[in-house]
């Protein structure tokens, strides 16, 4: 029996509003309101939500998360950033270039100890590796139980 294609998504054909921040929490909260409609009695036609009144549960939510997902509205847009017309002459830095002790409100970093490395890869450690393993007796599988 050949397995059945899966439905496709409702949010699959829509296109996504401009002001979406998460794109998947929007899809799976617009499919899950698409699913949870009211009929027309106010019931929820989904039959995970049979005889609840007014929007369940996940309705609401589906709500919720569909307002989470997008960017909030603002009264008025935003303002453009100005742009200087004027020319700014850079700043001298000669100063910084004359300092020549350390610098004022640092520590002193002492140097990384060249030469003494002592880590995974030492002598003794790579020598155990190589070393050659002493062999274990041969047994014959099932000379126990003969020898009973």
């Amino acid at each position: 029996m050949p397995a059945t294609p899966a439905r496709p998504r409702p949010s699959a054909d829509v296109t996504v509003p401009d002001d979406v921040t998460d794109l998947m929490l929007w899809r799976l909260a617009f499919d899950v309101a698409v699913e949870h409609q009211r009929g027309p009695d106010g019931h929820c036609t989904n039959l995970r939500c049979t005889g609840q009144d007014g929007p369940c549960d996940a309705a609401i939510q589906a709500a919720r998360a569909l307002r989470a997902a997008r960017r909030p509205a603002t009264s008025t847009p935003p303002k453009p950033i100005p742009r200087t017309t004027r020319t700014t002459t850079p700043r001298p830095t000669t100063a910084f270039h004359q300092h020549h002790g350390p610098a004022i409100g640092r520590a002193n970093v002492t140097t990384p100890n060249a030469g003494r490395f002592t880590g995974w890869f030492t002598h003794t450690a790579t020598a155990a590796a190589n070393r050659r393993r002493t062999q274990l007796p041969r047994r014959v599988p099932g000379a126990a139980q003969a020898a009973a």
